[in-house]
């Protein structure tokens, strides 16, 4: 008989083993390889680079400018900052960058809509929180979690 929803054996799952001396985060090194010297990750203030320089884009574009680029560039993973700053979002668990859908799910419905409705809904309390967690291992936001991503270099 098949698998059921609730049967959680197999290669997929792997138990995670509880101790004492366990890292603190310890799926941050097997979801993605945060030490791989190959696959530099992006520093918290090189990602708030990337958001203001996004932002000035579509101010000075009048949001259409930046809107095009970026039905542009989100098929390599990338915004129009992201793009000029030598920045990819990639999958947290192979390192590829994200297809358009991703990206497009990740930036307008994850990012855009999820961030400003519970930015607005905290009184901001959910951005800061989203941007602190840039400081954590492996320099993940909840809307990266979410949308099972990482920002890498190219």
């Amino acid at each position: 008989m098949g698998s059921t929803l609730t049967d959680f054996s197999g290669p997929r799952f792997h138990p995670v083993p509880v101790s004492p001396h366990a890292p603190t985060d310890y799926l941050a090194g097997h979801l993605f390889p945060v030490d791989d010297p190959g696959m530099p990750l992006v520093a918290p203030g090189a990602r708030f680079s990337a958001l203001l320089l996004d932002l000035a884009l579509a101010v000075v574009t009048l949001g259409a400018g930046w809107l095009i680029w970026s039905l542009v560039t989100w098929r390599t993973g990338q915004t129009p900052a992201k793009r000029l700053l030598g920045h990819t979002v990639a999958d947290a668990t192979t390192g590829e960058p994200l297809g358009w859908g991703r990206m497009a799910l990740r930036e307008l419905v994850v990012g855009a809509l999820l961030g400003s409705v519970l930015g607005l809904a905290t009184a901001t309390v959910y951005l800061l929180a989203d941007a602190a967690m840039t400081f954590s291992p492996g320099h993940r936001t909840l809307h990266d979690h979410l949308a099972g991503s990482v920002v890498r270099y190219r």
